[in-house]
């Protein structure tokens, strides 16, 4: 009588748990909305050139009910890795589906990548830098290092140009004219003093300096010299 009853046991417990690993795998987030690239957004390709910016590009196939290669690069092992975060924050996080409905302008053999399943590019502004990881290879240290030898590119590329621009401007600056200096039109006027007071002390040293100035005009000689008036000066005899 027990082992009626404990066949039926195992059998619901077995039948619970198949029902649980089933709702886990379907739990598993649609291609796209994974907690890494959530926040990612589409942008036209012809967006793409310019700057000194690093680009990474997650193409996915949204129609895919079960997205294997979408959910392994979006998870751990993936763009939801610690590390691989670190390597990509000055990288533009673009994400955009392989049918294109939701970007304009992009390569068809591009978009043809991720179809049936999902792939990553990591690539410098220039394009000079890229990598592509597709649904069959994308292992999580090829990733790392990938993220790292863009930025170290897009790092190198832009000291260049910094450089290569002050040099510019000292040699624009070496070759520019001196400004002539403009004249000074300002006009001075004298201040004219104000006339003594009469009876004023200064008033009377203007008189005795006027009436000096007036008898050396007049052929008066001062002080021992009008004692030698109608003599002859010792030198002379």
């Amino acid at each position: 009588m027990s082992k009626m009853i404990i066949r039926p046991l195992v059998v619901l417990a077995m039948t619970l748990s198949c029902a649980a690993w089933a709702a886990g795998k379907a739990a598993d987030p649609a291609a796209g909305t994974g907690e890494a690239v959530k926040a990612w957004a589409p942008r036209a390709y012809e967006t793409l050139t310019g700057g000194f910016q690093p680009l990474a590009i997650y193409i996915y196939d949204h129609e895919l009910k079960k997205n294997t290669s979408a959910t392994q690069i979006e998870g751990k092992d993936g763009l939801n890795n610690a590390d691989l975060k670190d390597k990509l924050t000055k990288f533009a996080k673009i994400k955009i589906k392989s049918d294109a409905t939701d970007a304009k302008g992009w390569p068809a053999d591009t978009l043809k990548q991720g179809e049936k399943g999902a792939m990553l590019i990591l690539r410098s502004a220039d394009g000079k830098v890229q990598f592509i990881f597709t649904k069959t290879e994308h292992k999580l240290p090829d990733m790392i290092a990938a993220a790292k030898a863009v930025q170290d590119h897009e790092d190198k590329i832009k000291a260049q140009a910094e450089m290569e621009g002050k040099k510019a401007q000292a040699l624009a600056a070496a070759h520019e004219k001196p400004k002539e200096k403009e004249p000074d039109l300002t006009i001075k006027v004298e201040e004219k003093k104000p006339e003594p007071k009469k009876g004023s002390k200064a008033a009377a040293d203007a008189k005795k300096t006027g009436d000096k100035v007036a008898g050396a005009n007049a052929g008066e000689m001062p002080g021992d010299a009008k004692k030698m008036d109608g003599k002859k000066a010792p030198l002379d005899e």
